[in-house]
């Protein structure tokens, strides 16, 4: 598969997918190697508090995020206590809202392109001590359907834009 780069001069502007995903790949590595886990909250109470603040409360409520309210309501219909769902926290980022559903109970598991989201993702995991409920991988979107199929059976997926704009994707 190629995509054109430069509709100016199509001819000799392609791009193959492959050369795509490592840039894509690249820059993500860029952009979550200036985090650090340092700065991440140091206990399970501080993690919750500052997902909620920063990932789900509406502005009006003196929130972070412009997506607040779709992901406050998506997770709403969650119930309380998450015992057993097997959820797909698909590109995972830094792991945060699969980190959060794990503390609510949740068997998670993260996959992200980001070698560098990842690490940070099991370094909070360990941290918070809920290792054991969520597994986190680096994959690429692509190589997720090469899985074998025992492999991608999920009680509930959740799509980064997905969760942004309130929309949630049952398998």
């Amino acid at each position: 598969m190629r995509f054109v780069v430069n509709d100016k001069n199509p001819k000799d502007t392609y791009m193959s997918f492959d050369l795509l995903k490592k840039s894509e790949k690249e820059q993500f590595n860029i952009e979550y190697a200036k985090l650090s886990t340092e700065e991440m909250p140091v206990n399970i109470q501080s993690f919750i508090n500052n997902f909620e603040v920063n990932f789900i409360t509406p502005f009006w409520r003196n929130g972070k995020s412009i997506y607040a309210g779709g992901r406050r309501m998506v997770l709403n219909q969650l119930p309380k206590e998450l015992k057993g769902p097997k959820i797909l926290d698909y590109a995972c980022g830094r792991g945060y809202l699969g980190i959060y559903l794990a503390i609510k109970g949740a068997l998670v598991n993260g996959f992200d392109i980001s070698e560098e989201a990842i690490k940070i993702a099991k370094a909070l995991s360990e941290r918070y001590n809920i290792a054991h409920l969520i597994k986190f991988e680096i994959l690429s979107h692509c190589k997720f359907f090469s899985y074998p199929i025992h492999k991608r059976i999920f009680t509930k997926v959740f799509m980064k834009n997905s969760l942004a704009f309130g929309f949630q994707n049952t398998i």
